[in-house]
């Protein structure tokens, strides 16, 4: 598996740790978070969040439906991270290809949102991913030397 891979499937993972079937089998969630297509939401100039009446959205339908689900706030969850920064060097100085972090949002859910609310982001264009957010913790040591130097 490629780099590139190991970090989407990483990523992923941990931010999307239920399938779809899990989490519509719980109460509706008070937070999301949703992966964007590129060009489909900037966030207000000089922030990293806000309501989403304040967003440009590039992808038609994305603010409806982010209305009709009722999510009450946007934030980047890697604000520093800029759409350029996932072309990357290794530590050996190999050329690596990182997941766009910068299209991933945590959104507050009003209380009282449906589960279906929230199903029906999973079908809107400009939405790539909507999930829980989820804890991991670590239960064992890694073996890679370079560890801690990543």
């Amino acid at each position: 598996m490629s780099s590139h891979g190991f970090v989407s499937g990483f990523v992923l993972a941990a931010m999307f740790g239920l399938s779809a079937p899990d989490l519509l089998a719980q109460p509706a969630p008070t937070s999301l978070v949703l992966r964007f297509d590129a060009g489909a939401v900037a966030p207000p100039a000089g922030r990293t969040g806000g309501h989403p009446d304040e967003f440009q959205f590039g992808a038609p339908g994305v603010a409806m439906a982010l209305r009709a689900a009722g999510i009450a706030y946007l934030e980047k969850v890697f604000p520093a991270f800029r759409s350029q920064d996932r072309f990357s060097t290794n530590l050996a100085g190999e050329s690596v290809l990182l997941d766009d972090l910068s299209l991933f949002y945590s959104a507050l859910v009003t209380p009282g949102t449906s589960e279906a609310q929230i199903r029906q982001l999973r079908s809107v264009s400009g939405i790539r991913e909507v999930g829980a957010p989820q804890v991991r913790r670590l239960t064992l040591v890694p073996n890679d030397s370079l560890f801690t130097r990543q």
